[in-house]
């Protein structure tokens, strides 16, 4: 009898503590759900951050002979580029990258920089309406074919 209770003590203990080994690794997982959830979303409001700061990069004048309002301009736009991808808008537009993408190649590319100052309202309204809705796939479309404009 007492071999028994013995074995029984034993194996409540055993119980107690693979529950308490349960609970605390419950915790710890919702715990990890929720950084995941907080560090998604940082990235998509940098994501409409660096859109809304292309959209107002391009408001600037570029005529005055200073180069840095185009320079900030191809940095923003290569912030929102590579924020992109590990946003959560990509799932939705996928495309979003790639024209993004497109468009700081073509900024780097001196052979570019006339045509692209001459479409800056037009790329300005495309940024303004990305960051407004960055999941727009017809505003994404609009980009892309502008890009591809560019190369023609």
């Amino acid at each position: 009898m007492n071999k028994s209770k013995n074995i029984i003590t034993i194996l409540a203990v055993v119980v107690i503590i693979l529950v308490v080994f349960l609970i605390y690794s419950r915790n710890v997982q919702m715990n990890s759900k929720e950084i995941l959830k907080y560090k998604q979303n940082m990235i998509d409001m940098e994501f409409k951050y660096q859109l809304g700061e292309s959209a107002a990069c391009f408001s600037r004048d570029f005529t005055d002979g200073n180069n840095s309002n185009y320079e900030s301009c191809v940095g923003s736009v290569a912030a929102a580029s590579a924020v992109s991808k590990p946003s959560s808008y990509e799932a939705t537009n996928d495309l979003i990258d790639v024209g993004l993408d497109g468009l700081y190649k073509a900024m780097i590319d001196g052979d570019k920089k006339e045509i692209i100052i001459g479409k800056a309202e037009e790329i300005r309204n495309i940024f303004m309406k990305l960051n407004l809705d960055p999941t727009d796939i017809k505003t994404t479309d609009e980009l892309n074919i502008l890009v591809a404009s560019l190369y023609k």
